[in-house]
């Protein structure tokens, strides 16, 4: 018998099945939307800033006493592992020192992971390629080889892996491998670039003091030679900063001060020298107010102060300040920023 159908029936047909296609053709869409909005999203999150700044000048007061504290190169390279983690979102990262004579690697620190072991050999072919080319690499998430970041899901390749000698007058101290959660951009590289002096420093510091330890020195006669390191490297680091960074006595004097703090307030670095802590303040009282918050807490930061400059106005500046051990006594870290 044929199917004989009323015309509201072929319409109700027609209608269904074109709500129907229009439902699969709008899902469709929206999948499609969804994804796109995903790889612009991951895009966008690749390419975006970091939400915390690299290295920023309230860094530097609290990177410049640690470092100046640590006893030995191991420390120093544990400490500036630590200090650049969170900065540079790393989910690894190595340190070794470089023996020229026999160009090789002796892993002394690691975060990130159990022990400072070196990896495997292809990664450990990078580290010895760098400190032979000492220069700077920096690998995207497609290499397979360095580090890789381990979770309780297993073990990952890094958004950006980062190769870095630290040298002094063209001879490299250490390498060190970074490997990061996000894309390290220029200005984190332009971080290390400005700390790379200051751990120099302090990795040459430590190594001499090493060598000029006797062999038979008690406990006394080590514990000597660690201060005497510990204060030369404080010194060091104060004059070689790139930003404005002062060390004062808490008599007043002068002890240490970088180029860029002279500059700063109008002055030559050795007039800046010659000058008193309390002649750095436009109002006395602000030293006295300085003092009594450190008394507070170990550490300042943002603090608001007029300064005198050499012209005499006003510098209106934002400052962080901690007190350090220098020789045996109490000091003051000035820098600008905080």
């Amino acid at each position: 018998m044929p199917f004989d159908a009323s015309p509201s029936v072929w319409i109700w047909v027609l209608l269904t099945g074109s709500a129907v296609l229009l439902g699969v053709m709008l899902g469709c869409r929206w999948l499609g939307g969804m994804r796109k909005g995903r790889v612009q999203a991951a895009a966008a999150m690749a390419e975006a800033p970091p939400l915390i700044p690299s290295l920023g000048p309230s860094d530097w007061a609290s990177l410049a006493q640690g470092l100046s504290q640590t006893r030995d190169e191991a420390a120093a390279l544990q400490f500036t592992l630590s200090h650049l983690a969170r900065p540079l979102a790393l989910g690894a990262a190595l340190a070794a020192l470089w023996d020229p004579p026999t160009q090789r690697l002796r892993a002394v620190a690691r975060w990130g992971g159990e022990g400072a072991e070196l990896p495997a050999s292809e990664a450990l072919a990078l580290l010895q390629q760098c400190a032979l080319s000492a220069r700077p690499q920096c690998l995207d998430e497609a290499s397979s080889a360095g580090l890789r970041i381990r979770s309780g899901l297993g073990a990952m390749a890094p958004r950006s892996l980062l190769l870095w000698p630290v040298r002094q007058a063209g001879q490299v101290l250490a390498v060190l491998e970074l490997a990061s959660l996000r894309k390290l951009t220029p200005a984190d590289q332009q971080a290390l670039k400005d700390l790379e002096p200051l751990l120099a420093l302090v990795l040459q510091s430590h190594a001499a003091a090493l060598r000029a330890e006797p062999v038979q020195a008690g406990p006394a006669a080590a514990g000597a030679v660690d201060a005497a390191a510990s204060d030369t490297s404080a010194l060091m680091l104060v004059r070689q900063a790139p930003l404005p960074m002062a060390l004062y006595a808490e008599s007043g004097r002068a002890l240490a001060l970088s180029a860029a703090w002279a500059q700063w307030l109008g002055l030559a670095p050795d007039l800046a020298a010659s000058r008193n802590l309390l002649s750095l303040w436009m109002r006395p009282e602000s030293q006295v107010e300085l003092l009594r918050q450190l008394h507070q807490q170990p550490q300042l930061q943002g603090w608001t102060v007029e300064l005198a400059h050499a012209q005499g106005h006003a510098l209106a500046a934002r400052m962080s300040a901690c007190r350090v051990q220098v020789a045996g006594q109490s000091a003051l870290l000035l820098m600008r920023g905080g």
